[in-house]
């Protein structure tokens, strides 16, 4: 009974489908022709034959446009032994929720403004990247000006090749002390208010109107002639004008 089916057992195997062949890794934005032919010649490794599927994503390349590049570029095809499939797969890694708070929390307590404490950090939600992937600058929302807790969402970038890939929120809860809810200057203070007019920077003494923290845009009174401007708050005595 085995011989009777054997011929039928090989026409099957002959007739599978070719996309059950594994798909070719890729590391980087874009596939380069070594990646999919490592033997080919190192003149042309480095083609770049067109954006790379996003990480842990599949992509096919059509073969006669990989050929055309191939062409385009000197190189004889014949002479390049290409898979007859060309699915392509992007280099993944998983990061767990417990393993992107570990990730992101330096990047965190490296954006916390000035008397502001990181008490507890949690990710909810996996990520998935580039094995390569870095953190960028972490977004903290501005705490409030009252001592104690916040509780709040923050935005980290995730870098690959120079590029932001993804952004991960995770939940903080923050420690404002006594000074970080102070203002960086408070109503009355004086500062000097500086004007840049072509190469030249004048200044002038002026009083703050309002409470204020450095990077605010606020308004200042002038000492010498009593007119309001808006400034932005540069520091703690120094402000530039922005509307005169």
């Amino acid at each position: 009974m085995m011989k009777r089916f054997a011929p039928a057992l090989a026409a099957a195997l002959l007739a599978a489908p070719a996309f059950a062949d594994d798909p070719l890794l890729v590391t980087g934005p874009r596939v380069e022709l070594g990646e999919l032919a490592p033997t080919a010649p190192e003149a042309f490794r480095d083609l770049d034959l067109g954006p790379a599927p996003p990480p842990g994503g599949t992509m096919l390349l059509e073969r006669e446009r990989v050929l055309a590049q191939l062409r385009s570029v000197g190189a004889d095809p014949k002479a390049i032994p290409l898979p007859k499939i060309l699915r392509v797969v992007g280099a993944s890694r998983r990061w767990s929720p417990p393993e992107v708070t570990a990730f992101v929390r330096e990047a965190v307590e490296t954006a916390l403004p000035r008397g502001v404490t990181l008490a507890h950090l949690e990710a909810k939600m996996p990520l998935v990247a580039a094995p390569d992937a870095a953190v960028g600058h972490a977004e903290v929302p501005k705490p409030p000006k009252h001592a104690g807790p916040f509780r709040t969402a923050v935005i980290v970038p995730i870098i690959v090749g120079g590029q932001v890939a993804a952004r991960v929120t995770v939940m903080a809860t923050l420690d404002v002390s006594d000074a970080a809810a102070r203002p960086d200057v408070m109503r009355g203070s004086r500062v000097t208010l500086v004007i840049d007019r072509r190469s030249a920077r004048i200044g002038a003494a002026g009083i703050a109107l309002a409470d204020a923290d450095v990077g605010d845009v606020g308004d200042f009174r002038v000492d010498k002639t009593g007119r309001v401007v808006r400034a932005r708050l540069d520091a703690t005595d120094l402000a530039s004008v922005v509307s005169p």
